[in-house]
């Protein structure tokens, strides 16, 4: 008999890290093993994706999870972390979206990696993460490299009949100055869409799709570490509080595995920008104008180049991109979780 997976989020939003959630859960199941994404209280299904993962509160996983069972944790908060030590699974992963970690009243920071911790097995998201995590975090044993995958199926289905315009699209929510000063100085010479808005899965593909190129502005880390202060505004049961929040920043620019500019370039949009962890593993001169880290001389010099380009340049790039991308697959995402289920 198969085991049951669980995987814990703390909501269906939309997001790079509970999209991959979404995806293991469906890849699980695809594999015949009983799995869902576990949400804390009130379940929400990710209906922004085109295959959203069903889902289950934690009470209703506490009744199904047996010493047998796999939990995975993306996202370690105090009460996450303390709900999976009470827990009788056996194998308890926490699979790292990148190399930062938030730390508050309410946030662990990285303080489970360094003490006693209840889970048994870590996931790194990309090769940058791993090499990482490894070196800083050393008496943490069990770490296994789990990419994220790219549905190539689910992308035609949803952009083969979608005609390809002259602009560059974009998402606001990072490099917000880097996409005005862009806009500011290549107006006049090409259209921008900037997505500053909540969109689906589909909505997104198709506009990658409708765009000849893709502005990647989201940056890296610093290079040195810090711990970098912030005030956020919370807003808990109707009572307005501030919270300080600790990031736990490492050395060089180590991130997670950017899913926009991969998605992209699956869609046939030719990216320009900055690269960062994951996307180091496909991005390079060859598949993107690829831009130095958070060089504002830089970046404009890429899209220059971009927009004086040939359409057998463009091709030829676009055709090198989505060979490095198409990688990155359910088969393999599979396989290098077959290497973890074997050693458990």
């Amino acid at each position: 008999m198969n085991r049951k997976i669980f995987v814990q989020i703390p909501s269906n939003d939309p997001s790079g890290g509970v999209k991959v959630a979404n995806q293991l859960v469906n890849l699980f199941r695809e594999h015949d093993y009983e799995s869902y994404v576990v949400l804390p209280n009130e379940i929400q299904q990710a209906d922004w994706l085109i295959c959203p993962a069903p889902t289950i509160n934690i009470y209703k996983m506490k009744k199904l999870c047996e010493k047998s069972s796999i939990v995975i944790d993306n996202w370690v908060d105090k009460n996450t972390i303390s709900e999976s030590a009470k827990l009788k699974a056996n194998a308890k992963v926490f699979y790292a979206q990148g190399c930062t970690f938030p730390k508050s009243k309410y946030l662990m920071g990285d303080s489970f990696l360094k003490k006693d911790t209840p889970y048994t097995h870590f996931w790194a998201v990309s090769k940058d993460s791993l090499i990482y995590l490894k070196l800083k975090y050393q008496r943490v044993q069990n770490w296994y490299l789990v990419n994220p995958y790219f549905d190539l199926e689910f992308i035609e289905q949803n952009t083969s009949d979608i005609q390809r315009k002259d602009k560059i699209v974009c998402l606001s929510r990072k490099g917000k100055s880097y996409i005005q000063m862009s806009q500011f100085l290549f107006d006049s010479k090409i259209k921008f869409e900037i997505i500053n808005r909540k969109f689906t899965e589909k909505e997104f593909y198709q506009l990658c799709a409708s765009s000849k190129f893709f502005l990647s502005t989201a940056i890296g880390i610093n290079n040195h570490c810090i711990k970098n202060f912030m005030k956020i505004f919370l807003n808990n049961f109707r009572e307005k509080k501030y919270e300080l929040i600790t990031h736990v920043i490492p050395l060089g620019h180590k991130e997670g595995f950017p899913l926009p500019p991969t998605e992209a370039a699956l869609c046939g949009s030719v990216v320009i920008g900055f690269a960062m962890g994951g996307g180091l593993e496909w991005m390079s001169p060859s598949t993107c104008f690829l831009a130095k880290d958070r060089s504002y001389f830089s970046l404009i010099k890429k899209i220059k180049e971009a927009l004086s380009a040939s359409d057998e340049e463009l091709d030829t790039m676009r055709e090198n991109a989505f060979k490095a991308v198409s990688k990155f697959d359910k088969k393999r995402t599979w396989r290098q979780i077959k290497v973890f289920l074997k050693n458990i």
